[in-house]
């Protein structure tokens, strides 16, 4: 165990990982020494809590799970009624609790109101996942539109819009007309791999990274991936993820909707339109990396596969803050952060 650098009661110490496992060093067998010896109420504030986190948007906490988890991954992504919400009753530490806040530019009443209408959207059935993301962020830019000006009900005049354009057809339609981009698309999903190249950390997450640079022909050692093959492997990535998962058509959409309740969406941005970005630029990624190994699988890639290769990413997301904040830049970064630019980024081959 090692003392933080600026230790406080809040984040005092910190445990050192197994250099060769990567695992706990208090794991004995399989089992924790510290709950063994404390029991349940001895565990630190992450081990207490893990996969589950606790936000507070204004009187009410959200209990939500992190994809990082394999477990947690697994039932969440595979299980079609695992984001059906319903009121509860419980204790919980107040530690945990992460408490959303108002800020300059920021009504909290609203945005939260808004986030309300995101989650709707985004388990609205029948509709293919980057549509729902694209029909988000036109939301998203009006949104920002109407705080900007200081109109009020700003989320009840969204609300409207959502339910009026869902009801006409128009919400979904207009993204059908726009053709599918393959060598535009190619190069911003190179420019993603280039700028956050996953350095795996254990056996099991190499193997995995491996199997997606496979899929798109890479050259496994380097890690180094062609243009001018790219998009031909990632229209056939999507076709056979297409087939993965057609038993299964939620499954995206918990990966969306996971990634918005544990980031705490749209507050981990600036702007709504900002923290679109960030979402975007991950469920790209996630979408890049199931489609290579769809690719390389072939036939053989199962949902419960296919939830490992989404755990392998959140994991180096959730817990490396260089990471993160490296994919949530990139497309803002490039130039492919406006709506324009992410209607080509996210459409589907």
């Amino acid at each position: 165990m090692q003392v933080s650098e600026a230790a406080s009661n809040q984040n005092f110490a910190y445990i050192k990982k197994d250099g060769q496992t990567s695992q706990c060093a208090f794991l004995d067998k399989g089992l924790c020494d510290i709950q063994t010896n404390l029991g349940h109420d001895g565990l630190s504030d992450t081990c207490f809590s893990f996969p589950r986190s606790y936000t507070k948007f204004e009187e009410e906490v959200e209990l939500s799970m992190s994809l990082s988890c394999p477990e947690a991954a697994r039932l969440a992504l595979t299980t079609r009624d695992a984001f059906e919400f319903e009121a509860t009753n419980s204790s919980v530490r107040a530690s945990l609790i992460r408490s959303i806040q108002d800020r300059p530019g920021i009504d909290l009443r609203e945005v939260n109101r808004f986030r309300i209408v995101a989650i709707q959207l985004m388990k609205d059935p029948g509709q293919a996942s980057w549509k729902k993301l694209l029909s988000l962020g036109v939301l998203c830019e009006r949104f920002d539109s109407l705080m900007s000006k200081g109109l009020p009900n700003a989320a009840e005049t969204i609300r409207e819009t959502y339910e009026h354009l869902r009801s006409t057809g128009e919400l979904y339609e207009v993204f059908d007309r726009i053709k599918p981009q393959p060598k535009l698309q190619s190069e911003a999903f190179l420019l993603l791999m280039q700028t956050i190249a996953i350095v795996p950390t254990t056996k099991i997450a190499k193997e995995r990274i491996d199997v997606v640079l496979s899929g798109f022909d890479a050259d496994i050692d380097t890690g180094e991936i062609r243009l001018e093959t790219l998009a031909d492997c990632y229209r056939e990535g999507i076709a056979a993820l297409d087939a993965a998962l057609a038993d299964t058509p939620w499954f995206l959409d918990h990966v969306l909707l996971a990634d918005m309740l544990t980031s705490g969406f749209p507050f981990d941005g600036r702007t709504t339109h900002e923290s679109f970005v960030g979402l975007a630029s991950r469920f790209g990624i996630v979408r890049l990396i199931l489609a290579g190994a769809c690719r390389s699988l072939k036939l053989k890639a199962t949902i419960h596969d296919l939830a490992q290769f989404v755990q392998t990413f959140v994991r180096h997301y959730q817990h490396n803050s260089e990471f993160a904040s490296k994919v949530n830049s990139c497309l803002l970064n490039s130039g492919w952060g406006t709506l324009d630019k992410l209607v080509l980024f996210l459409r589907s081959a």
